[in-house]
């Protein structure tokens, strides 16, 4: 997982990323959508079915319709 380092959320506050609400998940999501490793961030979630937070640029809810 060194891909980690590259991560654009790395610095950030996780619990941006766990919050609850349609506006805290579109802020987390802003960090996705400039980041270099976004697919593996998607990958890892649903690797290991990951029940909350936003990863890969997709919201819990959202990764489960996949």
């Amino acid at each position: 997982m060194a891909w980690l380092s590259q991560a654009a959320c790395r610095n950030a506050n996780t619990s941006l990323f766990f919050r609850q609400g349609r506006h805290q998940v579109a802020k987390a999501k802003e960090f996705c959508q400039v980041c270099p490793v976004v697919a593996d961030c998607l990958a890892l979630a649903l690797k290991t079915n990951s029940e909350y937070g936003v990863f890969g640029g997709l919201s819990a809810d959202e990764r489960r319709l996949m």
